[in-house]
């Protein structure tokens, strides 16, 4: 395979991080790649480092808009600017494997699926450098969402999937949303495409900003709050009604998550008994899940 592949960048305030990451793109051993990166309104130097490594090489193509405040709004203009096939985003703060394209790539020429997915690592984890895949799975997309969701296999994140442009026809981030975002994108890709998802356990993504202070700040706040909101009317809505088993135990998990976060303020009691209320409403759908991945390990 060789057709052409955007690697999409969205930069706010990324002038710490976003050399590294841009010259590990740039030594992709996966040369057919367009390098597409949005400055969405820096008021650091993001601007001058983007446009220093863009004069070294033509692949990179640079734009730059006014920041709204909302990932989703500068992740759907990287949409719009989309020229090739195929397209993965990749966050500013992030690295890559050398052979992060090429992997992914070659899973999708040797299945023919339409979307490739692979692992990855943080903290001090170390990327995978052989050039070899590991583990290739095939899934179907009612199976991968329940691997996604379960974070078994691929799991549900924007930044280590290979997706080919013609699926995401009408399919926009939420402007509304500016958290886990990403993660309605991804299921309404599957959700309305019958295809077939690669996955291999190559560990090609160093997810360098995962901390505690990102993950939790300031416990639970009101875009964690309307993610679940969004998430609880998906399902009344009967969106996603061909996975709707899997998006019960996806709210139960959020519930438990959250539920856990209410621990750091002490005026979230009434909302610490709305979430007890969504996980006992979907206990026997998590129970069922986990009998289920118990039968599946049994030698």
């Amino acid at each position: 395979m060789n057709d052409k592949i955007d690697i999409l960048i969205p930069v706010y305030n990324g002038a710490r991080y976003i050399k590294r990451c841009m010259e590990a793109l740039m030594k992709q051993t996966y040369q057919n790649i367009n390098i597409i990166v949005l400055n969405d309104g820096s008021v650091d130097n993001s601007l001058d480092i983007i446009e220093s490594l863009a004069a070294k090489d033509d692949r990179i193509k640079v734009y730059s808009k006014k920041n709204e405040g909302c990932v989703s709004i500068a992740r759907n203009y990287l949409l719009d600017k989309i020229e090739s096939k195929y397209f993965i985003f990749v966050d500013a703060d992030d690295v890559v494997s050398e052979n992060y394209i090429q992997l992914l790539a070659r899973a999708i020429e040797e299945t023919g699926c339409r979307i490739a997915c692979c692992e990855f690592t943080f903290f001090k984890g170390k990327l995978d450098r052989k050039a070899d895949i590991k583990s290739l799975k095939i899934y179907k997309s009612n199976e991968a969402i329940g691997e996604f969701i379960l974070g078994r296999r691929g799991h549900f994140m924007l930044w280590n999937k290979l997706i080919e442009t013609d699926l995401i026809k009408n399919i926009t981030f939420n402007n509304e949303i500016n958290y886990g975002e990403d993660m309605f994108f991804i299921l309404d890709v599957i959700q309305r495409n019958a295809i077939s998802i690669a996955s291999i356990k190559n560990r090609l993504y160093y997810y360098k900003y995962l901390n505690f202070k990102s993950i939790s700040k300031g416990g639970l706040n009101d875009n964690k709050k309307l993610f679940l909101e969004t998430l609880v009317k998906y399902e009344k809505e009967d969106r996603y009604k061909d996975n709707s088993h899997i998006i019960s135990v996806w709210i139960y998990l959020t519930a438990t998550y959250y539920y856990f976060l209410c621990g750091f303020k002490k005026n979230e009691k009434e909302y610490r008994n709305y979430l007890r209320k969504l996980q006992k409403e979907r206990f026997d759908d998590v129970k069922d899940e986990i009998e289920k991945i118990a039968v599946e390990k049994k030698p």
